[in-house]
């Protein structure tokens, strides 16, 4: 046995890597029943962001470098935190098919291309990556508070794509329309309203838009409705397919009600590198470990240049062997990324080796 099998046998993860996916999403249900949550943080995306400190022991140019690390991180960390992030679809739900009824999934073609939060505000609509880099910044007219017709009205959230060909914003769901707060609602409700009120304020509209809006189109999951999201021509690449549950509510930050599947036919992008590696980005514990919804992976190989500190965001090569799972450090994050990647992406893709 080689020293890294050795090793391995040490840190057995397929057990802990089971996910019980469907014991999760039925926990996740009951939690929206029984919460009542106080959404009133929610807009937090329109407040202006709080001031770095910085060790003013540190010379000129040290401050000048860690205030920009820091800044950096803070509006990844914010922005980040005002979208859901998407388990991997590593089983089949129950309950998948509910065609025209209440229960059941939709199954969204996932737009390829720029993941955004769009904002509309007091007459301009801002957009923000994940990274909480601004996109753009323009006026529309179809959207409550984005144009200086509509600027009286309060503000619009939505989870948006930006394909770039098309100068297109893809929405595929929504938070608040006019002030209406929409993230505790079903998202079967969320759907239906974002599709009427967006045809109602493009008819209204008076001006011709900088960007083109349009809803990502959804289907029931029967086999018809699943052939057309996965086979049907849109006009935009997809990147995977999006499952939504739809009683789940609008959770940002991680949920179990929202899943994404992906396979070579409808994805150019398959998370694996040249090499077919899994490059996955989790958080550094200790030394020797890498951790990610409470699963432990002990690092192999040489050490970074610079050794990885507790708590950092690292990119990590999937190393599998038999039934365990060790990971390689690749390199640090970038202050950008705030988001470790979920447990279920390693299982899904360790499922298809």
């Amino acid at each position: 046995m080689s020293a890294l099998e050795a090793r391995a046998a040490q840190h057995r993860t397929s057990a802990r890597l089971e996910l019980h996916q469907e014991r999760r999403r039925k926990e996740a249900l009951k939690r929206q029943k029984d919460a009542r949550s106080d959404r009133s943080n929610r807009f937090r995306a329109l407040e202006p962001e709080p001031q770095i400190e910085v060790d003013q022991q540190l010379t000129k140019a040290q401050r000048k470098k860690q205030r920009a690390f820091d800044e950096a991180r803070q509006r990844a960390e914010r922005w980040s935190g005002e979208l859901c992030s998407y388990d991997w679809l590593c089983d089949i739900p129950d309950d998948l098919n509910g065609t025209n009824t209440s229960e059941g999934w939709f199954c969204m073609p996932r737009p390829e291309g720029r993941r955004v939060v769009l904002v509309a505000s007091k007459g301009k609509v801002d957009t923000r990556q994940t990274s909480g880099d601004r996109l753009h910044q323009f006026t529309c007219d179809c959207l409550p508070g984005g144009s200086t017709r509509t600027k009286h009205k309060p503000q619009t959230i939505l989870d948006c794509v930006f394909v770039e060909h098309s100068s297109t914003y893809i929405i595929t769901d929504c938070m608040c329309w006019g002030g209406y707060d929409l993230y505790t609602c079903a998202a079967e409700f969320r759907f239906y309203w974002l599709r009427t009120k967006l045809a109602e304020c493009q008819q209204e509209a008076c001006d011709e838009d900088e960007f083109k809006l349009e809803v990502a189109p959804y289907f029931d999951c029967d086999r018809q409705g699943l052939a057309k999201a996965y086979r049907a021509p849109l006009p935009y690449l997809r990147d995977g397919l999006l499952f939504y549950h739809k009683q789940g509510h609008y959770a940002c930050g991680h949920t179990s009600l929202v899943c994404l599947f992906k396979d070579e036919e409808c994805t150019r992008r398959f998370n694996a590198d040249s090499s077919g590696d899994l490059i996955a980005a989790l958080k550094v514990i200790g030394t020797h470990a890498a951790t990610v919804d409470g699963v432990s992976f002990p690092i192999i190989g040489e050490s970074l240049e610079e050794p990885l500190v507790e708590g950092e965001l690292a990119r990590f090569v999937v190393v599998a062997s038999n039934d365990s799972v060790c990971v390689r450090a690749e390199r640090r994050c970038s202050p950008k990324r705030a988001v470790a990647d979920c447990a279920s992406k390693i299982a899904f893709f360790l499922r298809r080796r």
